[in-house]
């Protein structure tokens, strides 16, 4: 795995670049649909899966597990959808 201090990231990434590309590319439309729940085990542990993408040229998505202990605070910013 590579690693990147914050003088690489500094000089990789100049700070009015990012804001330049951040700006223009929140502007385009992305699509994101509600995240899907799933409670595989007989515990209190959750996976949430997030997709976003833009047509015919990304697809990203965020894959979390919640794990019991963690699971309390979290479920506070993401409840379970209703059946």
């Amino acid at each position: 795995m590579d690693y990147f201090d914050s003088s690489a990231v500094k000089n990789a990434l100049p700070y009015p670049q990012l804001i330049e590309a951040l700006t223009r590319g929140l502007q385009l439309p992305i699509e994101v649909p509600s995240r899907s729940y799933f409670a595989p085990n007989a515990d209190a542990s959750c996976v949430l899966i997030m997709p976003a993408w833009k047509a015919k040229e990304v697809f990203q998505f965020k894959l979390e597990f919640l794990k019991p202990l963690a699971l309390i605070a979290k479920l506070k910013r993401f409840p379970p959808p209703d059946p």
